[in-house]
């Protein structure tokens, strides 16, 4: 009995640890196009449908963070560099590991009132209280923005 019991556990065990092998390959693997299609159903055709915004809402909370800039170069980024982790890139985009997808920041200093979405992730080394801010620059532009200390308002 004891010996078909660990046969039986030990075919389990497999069999299971296979199974959770596969769905985190496959989860891995094709993540970034599932959410780059989902993203774009979602995106409005006509700008002027979007819902309106109220300029003079105060911020959640006001931060001072670490701020630098980065371009869709494939040495700042993977092998597909217009593809952030939430979609494309475009103008107005941050990189933030701390702060969920879709979260609106504004850097008051040297941005004035522009707002800017959290849809990418920075490298896993970089925790709370970085933000990159993306720029379609050249390599040169985006060296003379350096790193700065900067407030950063959260909405």
């Amino acid at each position: 009995m004891y010996k078909f019991y660990t046969r039986k556990f030990n075919f389990t065990h497999k069999l299971a640890v296979l199974i959770l092998a596969l769905a985190i390959i496959l989860d891995l693997g094709f993540p970034q196009f599932v959410v780059a299609e989902a993203r774009a159903a979602f995106i409005p055709s006509n700008p002027g449908t979007a819902l309106p915004e109220s300029p003079d809402r105060a911020p959640r909370k006001v931060v001072t963070t670490v701020v630098s800039v980065y371009s869709s170069t494939v040495d700042q980024t993977d092998d597909t560099p217009f593809l952030a982790a939430n979609g494309p890139v475009h103008d107005g985009m941050v990189a933030a590991n701390w702060l969920p997808f879709g979260t609106q920041v504004r850097f008051p200093e040297i941005y004035g009132d522009k707002i800017f979405t959290v849809g990418d992730r920075m490298n896993a080394k970089y925790g709370y209280g970085r933000v990159d801010i993306w720029k379609d620059a050249p390599r040169a532009e985006l060296m003379q923005f350096g790193i700065k200390r900067l407030k950063m308002e959260i909405f």
